[in-house]
């Protein structure tokens, strides 16, 4: 996991813009890493875990064609709603050290149901 860490705030190491393709290159090398984390056991247990949920659109685009405004044809783009679910570690030991212990990404569930954190199964 902290190696991925170091992976995302690497623009910030850079001290500069960054260009589409090597953001695709870096993510490709992340997905491994984080696929790892997920199954790994969380050996130095924080004092607090605080969860949270973010809303997020994810776009993608089909096959079907339309015309936008300038007559050109793009894909048409739906998008789905989705919640990031996010397991926030806190220590209390002096340190301020804090980290993310796990994530995932569920799709909207109805009223009244929840997701549990780590199954991806709704209860």
């Amino acid at each position: 996991m902290k190696r991925m860490m170091h992976l995302v705030v690497w623009s910030a190491t850079v001290g500069g813009s960054i260009g589409l393709r090597t953001i695709n290159e870096r993510i490709n090398q992340i997905e491994p890493l984080v696929a790892q984390a997920h199954h790994e056991p969380i050996l130095d247990v924080p004092t607090v875990v605080q969860l949270d949920g973010i809303w997020l659109t994810i776009q993608s685009q089909s096959e079907k064609e339309k015309s936008d405004r300038r007559k050109r044809r793009r894909k048409k783009r739906t998008g789905q709603h989705v919640v990031l679910l996010v397991a926030l570690g806190f220590w209390n030991d002096g340190s301020g050290r804090r980290e993310i212990l796990h994530w995932q990404i569920a799709k909207s569930t109805p009223h009244g149901k929840s997701c549990s954190i780590g199954s991806g199964k709704e209860e």
